[in-house]
């Protein structure tokens, strides 16, 4: 019998994935999967010195800067193409929590910013993504939602001091980011030919 890790290794072969945020704990377990799977990565992310470590190790192509500014979609999508020749598959992992508080306290500037970060980032990257090779060949985008600083639900990611929470739940341990990562990579399995639009996650 196959197993998971082969199959995926066999299917993504030669693919190419886009993953903002993509330099740490979840972004970077999530990066790390689909090029251990044998995907090309193209990942993104604000700390212009974590981009260049991590483009190393994953053997792809990166791009600093901040998914907030609305030239970056085609500033990541361009180097893919250019490097990988497709695009196969979208993760939008780069997101923000804040400003944190009570709604009549906040800061509308702040508001301004979160909302441009966590939907009209992962649309514009979509639209352009679409644009350049998603939309003639199909394949999957991939939208993470965080409840906060290192979490993911349904079971979240914890803090490290947190984990006495694991023993209520049902695996008996809190969830972690390579469980986020191997989710990420199932949709990506899909065949991808003209077909196959692919779905939104």
């Amino acid at each position: 019998m196959r197993r998971y890790g082969d199959d995926a290794t066999v299917r993504l072969q030669g693919r190419a994935a886009v993953v903002t945020g993509g330099t740490r704990v979840i972004g970077l377990a999530v990066a790390r999967r689909p090029a251990a799977a044998g995907a090309l990565v193209c990942g993104t992310a604000r700390n212009a010195d974590d981009v260049p470590r991590i483009t190393e190790e994953l053997g792809g192509v990166g791009l600093a800067g901040s998914v907030a500014d609305p030239d970056h979609p085609a500033r990541v999508t361009e180097p893919a193409l250019h490097e990988f020749g497709r695009i196969d598959m979208v993760v939008d992992n780069a997101a923000t929590n804040r400003p944190y508080g009570p709604l009549m306290e906040a800061d509308p500037g702040a508001r301004r910013e979160a909302f441009a970060v966590n939907v009209e980032a992962p649309l514009r990257l979509g639209q352009s993504a679409w644009r350049a090779w998603l939309g003639e060949h199909g394949g999957p985008v991939v939208d993470i939602c965080t409840e906060g600083a290192g979490h993911v639900g349904p079971n979240f990611v914890w803090e490290p001091g947190e984990r006495e929470v694991a023993s209520g739940l049902p695996l008996g341990r809190t969830g972690q980011p390579e469980d986020v990562a191997r989710a990420v990579v199932w949709p990506g399995l899909g065949r991808g030919g003209a077909g196959d639009r692919g779905p939104i996650w």
